[in-house]
């Protein structure tokens, strides 16, 4: 099967071979027409324009594979963020950076669900075309029917609440309480047994949390490799090269 890794690399391939020739004699051209193109500007894509009109589909999908991969790049370098606590002697404190932390790792998780639906909605757009129009979408309606369900899933799975606006938690709740409550004179003997209180159930809903973006990214991944395997044969061909339009 090839997975979400191997479908990302061989897409890159393609695209080196597009573009890096053109880049040798016209580097500054070729600049600004991939930004024409992949911010979706009304300027011309001269090097497109120039060569051949079919390589649009390879760096389309390049782009939208570069955005999956930043979400899948942050995603799993929260497992090391969670685990670490770098702003000593700042105003930040741990429990609010454990917080900002994991729901910024959340909204990275719905960033990712949108962003795999508009890579669906390309493939489309690019190859359910014609009398390839049937094959294609009984490949691509599943997967959207996928990725609508599967992230609520694995986040439901673990009794977690995500919206795209607002995240709610129990645990971090009643840190941020614990907190509060902590501040005062730390000379006195009862606070510092309270603050003690306050460090252990910090270091315990740290390890929670951790657990939760491991497990949570380990069911991303299976989920990542069946996507890319069923898109695999749409996008590319026996040769590994991307099927043009």
């Amino acid at each position: 099967m090839v997975g979400f890794r191997e479908f990302s690399l061989r897409l890159t391939r393609v695209c080196q071979n597009i573009i890096l020739p053109i880049a040798e004699t016209d580097r500054s051209g070729v600049r600004t027409s991939i930004s024409n193109l992949l911010f979706d500007k009304d300027e011309p894509v001269e090097f497109v324009e120039r060569n051949e009109k079919e390589d649009r589909a390879p760096i389309e999908l390049f782009h939208r594979m570069f955005e999956i991969e930043t979400s899948i790049q942050n995603l799993f370098d929260a497992e090391i963020y969670i685990r670490r606590f770098p702003f000593i002697k700042t105003r930040v404190t741990k429990v609010r950076y454990l917080r900002y932390v994991f729901v910024n790792y959340l909204s990275e998780v719905y960033l990712l669900k949108q962003r795999l639906k508009s890579f669906l909605k390309l493939v489309e757009d690019l190859y359910a075309n014609g009398s390839q129009r049937k094959e294609v979408k009984k490949v691509t309606q599943p997967l959207f029917r996928l990725v609508a369900t599967a992230f609520e899933n694995i986040i439901a799975a673990r009794s977690m609440h995500v919206h795209k606006e607002t995240y709610s938690d129990k645990l971090l709740e009643k840190l941020g309480i614990l907190e509060l409550i902590s501040k005062g004179d730390e000379e006195k003997e009862y606070q510092l047994n309270w603050l003690g209180y306050v460090e252990w159930q910090y270091r315990d809903v740290r390890k929670q949390k951790a657990k939760q973006i491991r497990e949570i990214n380990q069911e991303i991944e299976k989920i990542l490799d069946f996507f890319f395997s069923e898109l695999y044969p749409i996008v590319f061909d026996d040769e590994q090269n991307v099927v043009r339009v």
